[in-house]
C-alpha cells in the first residue's frame, strides 16, 4: 500500500493533468527528478490541416506539491517548501518558466477523493506561483512560501499562463 505522501503526490499529478488536458495542452511527468516534476506543453492546429496538431515548443515546467492541514489566510496559501526546491524555483537561468503548484487537501484522507456514477470529486484545489528571480533561501531545511489565493490553478489560469509564455513573457 502506498504511503500517504505518495498518495498526495499522485493526486497532485492527477489534478495538474486534468486541468492541463481540459485547457487543451499536453502534460507529461518527468521520469527523473532534477527540480522539475512535469511539463505542460502548448499544442496548436497545423495551418492547412485542421486535423493535425503539433507541440509548438512553448511550455511551462512545474514542481508539484500537495499538503493537508496547511495555512490558508484570506490572501495567501502558506506552504513550507524544502530549501533545495526553493533554490530550483528562484533560478533565473532557464529556457522555460518553472512554477510551483500546491494542491491543498482536507485533513481527513477519506475526504480527499469521492467517486460516484455522477462525479469524480477531488476536494479542495491547487494554487500556483512562480519564484523566479527571488533571493535563494539561506535556510538548510525549509522555507515558507506564500502563494496568492487569487492564483487558483485552473483552466483559465493555465490558458493565461500559456498565452503569456507564447508572447515571450513569464507566467
Amino acid at each position: 500500500m502506498l504511503t500517504e505522501n505518495h498518495v498526495r503526490e499522485g493526486l497532485s499529478a492527477a489534478y495538474i493533468q486534468a486541468v492541463a488536458f481540459r485547457a487543451g495542452y499536453s502534460c507529461s511527468a518527468r521520469t527523473h527528478d532534477y527540480g522539475i516534476d512535469g511539463s505542460i506543453n502548448d499544442v496548436q492546429v497545423r495551418a492547412g490541416d485542421p486535423r493535425r496538431r503539433f507541440e509548438t515548443g512553448f511550455g511551462i515546467d512545474l514542481q508539484a506539491k500537495a499538503w493537508q492541514n496547511g495555512a490558508l489566510t484570506d490572501a495567501t496559501v502558506r506552504y513550507d517548501l524544502e530549501a533545495r526546491s526553493q533554490q530550483d524555483l528562484v533560478e533565473t537561468h532557464r529556457g522555460r518558466p518553472l512554477i510551483l503548484v500546491v494542491l491543498a487537501l482536507p485533513e481527513d484522507p477519506e475526504a480527499w477523493l469521492t467517486v460516484t456514477p455522477e462525479h469524480l470529486l477531488l476536494r479542495r484545489c491547487a494554487w500556483w506561483t512562480h519564484l523566479r528571480g527571488q533571493a535563494p533561501t539561506t535556510n538548510e531545511q525549509r522555507v515558507r512560501v506564500a502563494l496568492p489565493r487569487s492564483n487558483v490553478f485552473d483552466v483559465a489560469a493555465v490558458q493565461g499562463m500559456m498565452a503569456r509564455v507564447r508572447a515571450g513573457g513569464w507566467p
